[in-house]
């Protein structure tokens, strides 16, 4: 686990917070235990997760709702509720390896919806800066709207292989980030297709 821990590094490096105009790195949160704060904001163990009969399933949370294929499991000890959730294939939770994962994070910014433009040229500022650390570069691969929201993709040409969508959302940002370890392993677990399948069933909540 602390080996995956340490692997994960290079993707939470490049979540970031985007506030009174200066990018701030994330600060791991404490995971809380207290009851009433689960019931406070919603997070429930599981209560979050709607079955569906096509193989995927609904996931809740308080900025919004997506779809995740069946067999791929939240990995609570590299998730932070109620903001940052980070999934794998059922039976990798505890690899000692760092095995293929998606992550999905909300956080806040300066921007507003419209000022979209601006908050791409920010990230994609950054990511080339962090991709050119690890020896490769970054660039964008791509926009348009999903779902009625403006989403920027961008790509991380470097080892680990890494993918990130941005969702525009009024002073706030979804972020969904997938990250191959194993290319060999992604044949199999169909990370792209479930990555893909998160972005395109992302809806804010109202």
């Amino acid at each position: 686990m602390k080996k995956w821990r340490i692997a994960l590094a290079f993707l939470m490096a490049s979540l970031l917070m985007l506030t009174s105009g200066c990018l701030l790195m994330l600060t791991p949160k404490k995971k809380t235990t207290d009851k009433s704060s689960d019931k406070k904001t919603g997070q429930k163990e599981k209560s979050d997760r709607k079955s569906s009969e096509d193989g995927v399933v609904e996931m809740e949370k308080e900025f919004g709702t997506y779809e995740i294929k069946s067999g791929w499991v939240e990995v609570d000890s590299q998730s932070m509720a109620p903001d940052i959730f980070t999934y794998c294939v059922e039976g990798n939770e505890n690899s000692k390896t760092p095995p293929n994962n998606i992550v999905v994070r909300h956080d806040k910014n300066q921007y507003s919806k419209d000022q979209h433009v601006d908050f791409s040229a920010a990230i994609l500022q950054q990511i080339k800066g962090q991709a050119a650390s690890y020896g490769g570069e970054a660039h964008m691969e791509g926009y348009g709207e999903i779902n009625g929201c403006m989403v920027y993709q961008f790509v991380y040409e470097c080892d680990p292989y890494c993918v990130q969508w941005y969702f525009c959302g009024e002073k706030e940002y979804v972020m969904v980030g997938m990250t191959i370890f194993d290319e060999e392993e992604s044949k199999s677990d169909n990370i792209r297709e479930v990555a893909q399948g998160i972005v395109d069933s992302f809806i804010w909540a109202e």
